[in-house]
């Protein structure tokens, strides 16, 4: 069992409870768009952060990124962090909110880490996030770039994937969803080695992924 620390009982009246090794899953997510905390300490203080997903987005995008990188170390690495409980590539840290909200808990066993955790939670996390629970407002979100989850703290080849994958389940058009991509090409790019063909033609990438989701949809029962 995952050893509890001083915030857990307050995580669980804001809505997230204990789901392994300190990722926390919120009862309130939805079976369209989950939502978790990570909570990690170490030598140099806490680090935290939130993820957002849809599983079905999240396992075609990390595939997708996956035909591209065969055994380089990227790909193996996606592979080895990848836990189907609790992955989340679209993850973003407490940092982006406030760089120095770390200072007044210094580490998991600090009493005040409660806290700092619910401020943190209700007057930041919650008002960019707590409403994403359907499909559409997590493709909105995706294709934004805004606070605190921008395009350049994700891998914008993997959110490309996502929105694919999204932007089908509401029904875009795929015209649609080219444009939106290629309105997003140099984060696209920026997804991959600098070694990667799709680095320079990403626009490549963008019909592979767009062609890709409706073969798998299809095969599904």
């Amino acid at each position: 069992m995952a050893r509890k620390i001083p915030a857990t009982r307050t995580l669980s009246e804001l809505g997230y409870e204990l789901l392994h090794d300190r990722v926390y899953k919120a009862t309130w997510s939805s079976p369209d768009v989950e939502h978790f905390l990570y909570l990690a300490g170490g030598p140099r203080g806490i680090s935290a952060g939130f993820g957002i997903r849809n599983p079905d987005a999240e396992a075609f995008a990390v595939r997708e990124i996956l035909k591209c990188f065969s055994d380089d170390t990227m790909a193996r690495a996606l592979q080895l962090e990848h836990d189907e409980r609790s992955s989340c590539t679209m993850r973003f840290g407490f940092s982006l909110f406030d760089p120095f909200w770390s200072k007044s808990a210094r580490s998991l066993s600090d009493p005040n880490l409660a806290v700092v955790i619910q401020e943190m939670v209700t007057q930041k996390l919650f008002p960019a996030i707590r409403e994403v629970i359907t499909v559409d407002k997590f493709l909105d979100l995706l294709i934004a770039d805004n606070r605190p989850c921008h395009w350049a703290i994700t891998n914008g080849a993997i959110r490309a994937g996502q929105i694919v994958a999204l932007a089908n389940k509401c029904g875009m058009p795929a015209a649609q969803i080219r444009a939106t991509l290629e309105a997003r090409e140099r984060w696209i790019a920026n997804g991959f080695l600098k070694s990667s063909p799709m680095r320079k033609n990403p626009s490549d990438y963008i019909d592979r992924i767009i062609a890709d989701w409706p073969a798998r949809a299809g095969t599904e029962t």
